[in-house]
């Protein structure tokens, strides 16, 4: 190989996050899960605020969302319900970083 040439497998490697960061599955991938909460597309992390509501009957799930990508960053908290634990239904984003305060992200936790 010349001198100053990367090397084939680097390129092939550059191609495929590139070809992998410009995807966004959704339903339709065949790869993407489909026994667990998840939103349309986009990137989940921690669930938060897990709770049950007697008075409605229904169980309520948060997790950390990104609305914007499939990476970390513009933390939001997506927000599904379920009547058995099974079958969710998505509401969406319930909480997000519109405030200045808050621009790095809506966490759980304190300080």
């Amino acid at each position: 190989m010349p001198a100053g040439q990367p090397p084939i497998f680097a390129l092939a490697a550059l191609a495929v996050a590139a070809a992998t960061a410009a995807s966004l599955p959704g339903e339709t991938d065949p790869y993407y899960p489909q026994f667990h909460v998840r939103p349309e597309q986009n990137w989940i992390n921690d669930p938060n605020g897990p709770m049950y509501d007697a008075r409605h009957d229904k169980y309520h799930l948060w997790m950390q969302y990104n609305p914007h990508g499939r990476t970390w960053g513009n933390m939001s908290w997506y927000h599904t319900i379920s009547d058995d634990l099974v079958y969710f239904k998505r509401l969406g984003v319930s909480l997000r970083n519109a405030e200045a305060y808050d621009i790095g992200g809506v966490f759980s936790g304190s300080a």
